[in-house]
């Protein structure tokens, strides 16, 4: 049987029609919002940000994520926070628990609400950057650490 182009073993999902790459912050609210909402649902990773994020203070915590990815693939200086501390402050209060496995699981989370929703440079960069940046923040959590643990 000889298959067409478009139908051979890739490894990619085809593109429905309609997705696209993200253009605004519309988008990025809608990222933001899909993602967190499996998170805070998820069984490893919610127990650690409802633990985290009281329930009244979501809204804020989710505009401020928005920011984050805002200035993240449009340069927008719109983020202010310095998470490099904000995790360290979570291991801390989860006694030094959070390992590699919670951010690779939140990564798996993050590239496919990405791929569910968007397709193209834009989307492509923020899983990327995503990826880079938890490396760097478990990174920083292990060196931040006390010696003893």
């Amino acid at each position: 049987m000889v298959r067409s182009r478009s139908h051979q073993c890739d490894n990619k999902i085809p593109t429905p029609k309609f997705m696209r790459d993200l253009e605004n912050r519309k988008d990025v609210e809608l990222l933001v919002l899909s993602f967190y909402a499996q998170i805070r649902k998820d069984e490893l990773l919610g127990p650690i940000f409802n633990g985290t994020i009281p329930k009244e203070k979501w809204p804020e915590h989710l505009d401020k994520l928005a920011d984050f990815w805002e200035t993240n693939i449009w340069g927008i200086p719109k983020f202010n926070g310095n998470p490099v501390l904000a995790h360290a402050r979570v291991d801390t209060s989860f006694h030094h628990s959070i390992s590699q496995d919670h951010f690779s699981h939140w990564l798996e989370l993050w590239f496919s609400t990405v791929d569910s929703l968007f397709v193209g440079e834009k989307a492509m960069f923020i899983k990327n950057r995503a990826q880079n940046m938890a490396t760097g923040q478990f990174l920083k959590i292990l060196q931040l650490r006390p010696k003893e643990i």
